[in-house]
């Protein structure tokens, strides 16, 4: 008999950071990098991604960036 536990899977997460950022209005900024508690939001997704043990991160930019 089993235990009931499923083996958990080997899980990638891929965060889409390549965006213009249109909707901001014009300018310098870029949401991404908009500070929510003093960090910018593309580190704390990957900080909140790292957290669930994924098996792979993957940040995809803007080949300039």
């Amino acid at each position: 008999m089993g235990t009931g536990i499923i083996p958990a899977l080997p899980v990638a997460v891929v965060i889409l950071a390549a965006g213009r950022s249109s909707r901001m209005g014009k300018g310098e900024n870029h949401k991404l990098l908009t500070t929510f508690d003093g960090v910018p939001l593309v580190r704390k997704s990957v900080l909140i991604v790292l957290s669930c043990q994924c098996s792979r991160v993957y940040v995809v930019t803007r080949p300039q960036a």
